[in-house]
């Protein structure tokens, strides 16, 4: 998987208490890229067990993204690499569901015009 990050940081001499920051600040890109179609995954705030989370809002993001690691690797990508995609990638992560408690439900929708191969399900069942 090729790929070029680029990171450019600015230092605010005094910026915690000048500016009030508890955590990292960051401007955008210009233009976002805009992808139509993306391949979501859903996570449920259940741990591993099978047991519930009342509203585990950090349980549902992991259980989708784990759903997307698992998934991209049965493509080829390492564990590292789609860490990385996740970190970079336009991702589109969405509260989907509050209101059935305790159930949470989060949503993360990869983009697939970043990828230069088919990861729809209908290709992976292809491969096998």
């Amino acid at each position: 998987m090729a790929g070029i990050v680029n990171l450019r940081v600015n230092l605010i001499r005094g910026g915690i208490s000048t500016i009030l920051l508890r955590a990292p600040m960051y401007l955008s890109s210009p233009s976002e890229p805009l992808y139509g179609e993306k391949l979501v995954f859903t996570g449920l705030s259940t741990r591993h067990d099978g047991s519930q989370t009342d509203c585990g809002g950090l349980e549902a993001y992991r259980n989708a993204a784990f759903s997307v690691i698992d998934y991209l690797i049965q493509f080829g990508f390492t564990r590292e690499q789609v860490y990385v995609l996740l970190a970079v990638a336009p991702v589109e992560t969405r509260v989907v569901a509050t209101a059935n408690k305790p159930n949470l439900i989060v949503s993360i929708g990869v983009p697939l015009g970043i990828f230069d191969m088919d990861i729809r399900p209908s290709a992976l069942v292809g491969r096998r």
